[in-house]
């Protein structure tokens, strides 16, 4: 939403004429019209199925209208075996995404300062307000705890998830699914995140993860530091998470799901 800068779940109608109906595309105002979200709608109503990756993103799509709605989890490719044991950094967490409002870094780094330990954060990402987060840094006196690294092929991020003592998804935006989460659950990471949209159907709290509601700094503060400061607890998230992207979130369960879907529309 455009004044209040929360997320908007309304369905599409004379409403967001109120919110957002001007926008800038290269450089000049554009005012906005409903028309071509609603052709867009008919023509995807006039399919047999429409397939989702979160029982969020059925609600939201039925609300606007549609019926066979499908949902099939994401997925995230099955790690290579490694064959030493991992060995975490004991107070480096990490955070992958984009670097925008939506992704809620702002709201990381306002949280960092209130962690009961000296934990360091690596930034991985590049985005529109990377320059804002870097001042913000430098306001709160992290220049030495907090790491830009830009962005890095997926090959690479494998070793930037077994090094951390947790990965941290402090989503503004209702994520449809949050892809980041399974991907350090495929590594055996501990997750903390905002308990928003799809995040919360592979987020398990106390069991895969530690869920926390949505731009409140000092909660997020507490729950990292819970992980960092309990590796008992850390070593069971991750263990969890672990074992939930192989039954759930594998390549071969997403196409197995997918396969019922072609079948059932065949029929």
């Amino acid at each position: 939403l455009a004044f209040s800068g929360q997320p908007c779940t309304r369905v599409i109608g004379l409403a967001c004429y109120a919110c957002g109906a001007v926008s800038r595309r290269h450089g000049r105002p554009v005012v906005n019209t409903l028309h071509t979200a609603r052709a867009r709608i008919r023509l995807n109503m006039r399919l047999d199925a429409v397939v989702v990756g979160s029982r969020y993103m059925r609600e939201h799509v039925m609300a606007h209208g549609f019926g066979a709605v499908h949902v099939v989890p994401m997925f995230t490719p099955v790690p290579a075996a490694i064959s030493n044991p991992v060995s975490r950094s004991k107070d480096r967490c990490v955070f992958v995404g984009r670097l925008d409002r939506g992704k809620g870094l702002d709201v990381l780094l306002n949280a960092l300062p209130f962690v009961g330990r000296p934990a360091t954060l690596t930034v991985i990402g590049t985005g529109p307000q990377e320059p804002q987060f870097r001042a913000q840094c430098h306001a709160l006196g992290l220049d030495g705890r907090v790491e830009f690294r830009g962005w890095m092929p997926p090959s690479e991020l494998g070793t930037v998830y077994r090094d951390a003592a947790c990965v941290v998804i402090p989503s503004r935006s209702t994520e449809t699914f949050g892809l980041v989460g399974i991907e350090a659950h495929s590594h055996g990471a501990p997750v903390v995140a905002h308990a928003v949209g799809g995040i919360t159907e592979w987020l398990r709290h106390e069991e895969t993860g530690l869920a926390v509601p949505a731009c409140q700094p000092r909660a997020l503060a507490a729950a990292i530091t819970r992980i960092l400061a309990e590796p008992g607890l850390a070593e069971r998230l991750g263990r969890n998470g672990l074992e939930a992207h192989r039954t759930r979130f594998t390549p071969e369960a997403h196409v197995s799901a997918l396969c019922k879907v072609f079948e059932e529309v065949l029929k």
